[in-house]
């Protein structure tokens, strides 16, 4: 579900963290079978909560963490 709201051409106007979590959402759903779109995801979730979040926040770290685990 997150996958095909994330495809709709007015997801544009949703706010940065609303896109964050419905790419995290849709990144932790592909991570065991499409490990190269879930941190293609992740990164793009990560840099949504940059630009919503202040550096210090725990879920800037906690996606942070959950791109590491990705790429290993």
């Amino acid at each position: 579900r997150a996958l095909a709201v994330l495809s709709n051409d007015c997801l544009g106007a949703a706010t940065p963290l609303l896109r964050a979590d419905l790419r995290l959402l849709a990144a932790e759903a592909l991570a065991k079978r499409d490990a190269a779109a879930a941190a293609r995801l992740a990164r793009e979730a990560l840099g949504d909560l940059r630009l919503a979040l202040d550096d210090g926040d725990a879920r800037i770290a906690a996606a942070a963490a959950f791109l590491v685990r990705l790429d290993r």
